[in-house]
């Protein structure tokens, strides 16, 4: 069994496009905020008016959308997050045994010379 399930490291992969399409979102939910209010305060009739709930939620969406966006970790963040979190202190007490054996084999070696 793998220690790091291989989904995970398909799910790390594709977290820069996932950010880029949220970017784009938030881009696209910032300009139908602006074309709403634009279209609010400057058309002059009256039937064709969008109404303040399509700019309130427009706006929400870009807050949601630019929250999302901030927290959202990249590529790197999430392999720390994966590997950090298959580091505990006994997998850290196994290793440091196995480096201080190997250490003393490689004196011991060198002594024999």
């Amino acid at each position: 069994m793998p220690v790091i399930n291989p989904w995970i490291v398909y799910w790390i992969n594709t977290a820069n496009s996932i950010g880029e399409l949220l970017m784009l979102f938030c881009f696209l939910s910032v300009i139908s905020v602006i074309v709403f209010a634009f279209n609010y305060l400057y058309l002059l009739d009256m039937d064709k008016h969008p109404s303040k709930k399509s700019i309130i939620i427009s706006s929400v969406v870009f807050v949601i959308l630019s929250i999302t966006t901030a927290l959202f970790p990249d590529k790197n963040t999430l392999m720390q997050m994966a590997i950090a979190s298959q580091v505990t202190v006994e997998r850290v007490d196994i290793a440091k045994e196995t480096v201080e054996k190997i250490y003393n084999d490689i004196l011991e070696v060198i002594k024999e010379k």
